[in-house]
């Protein structure tokens, strides 16, 4: 069965220097939250897990925690993950080809109406949080509104 894990970023300062959304750094409380998740993760065999992840500063922030404590070797950064809609998160997904699990780090709130809409019911991911789906699918391409049910959601303290 394919596993999908979406995680949205640790909490980020409320500006950056550059006064762009997308240079915004993790606040403490982030660094906090991400060194906790990347402690949790490594209850988990991630070996065989593949990383798609926004090149925001704050997701590549989070990741950054996530790879010093886990096995995460196969890592794509894509630039239109970047604050993206259900729609393109949906489609990156689709044309994701093999039999791994997916690792998905990016914003709200196209991660929330991404889970919202492979469950078929209301969810929504704070900072750092993790919602871990079953794939009721067979192939990538096949993931759908309702293929997916959760099996575990984590948020650090």
């Amino acid at each position: 069965m394919l596993k999908l894990m979406l995680l949205r970023h640790a909490k980020t300062e409320k500006q950056s220097d550059t006064g762009l959304d997308f240079d915004r750094q993790l606040a403490a409380k982030g660094q906090v939250q991400a060194k906790a998740m990347a402690a949790h993760l490594t209850n988990i065999d991630l070996s065989d897990t593949a990383v798609l992840c926004s090149d925001a500063k704050r997701t590549l922030e989070t990741f950054d925690f996530l790879r010093q404590q886990n096995d995460l070797t196969s890592f794509m950064l894509h630039p239109d993950l970047y604050l993206a809609d259900r729609e393109t998160l949906l489609s990156q997904l689709c044309k994701q080809q093999g039999d791994f699990t997916i690792l998905l780090i990016g914003h709200n709130d196209g991660l929330s109406d991404l889970a919202s809409y492979l469950t078929d019911t209301y969810v929504h991911l704070s900072t750092c949080t993790l919602f871990t789906l079953d794939v009721h699918a067979d192939d990538w391409s096949e993931i759908t509104q309702g293929s997916c049910t959760i099996s575990e959601m984590f948020r650090p303290e």
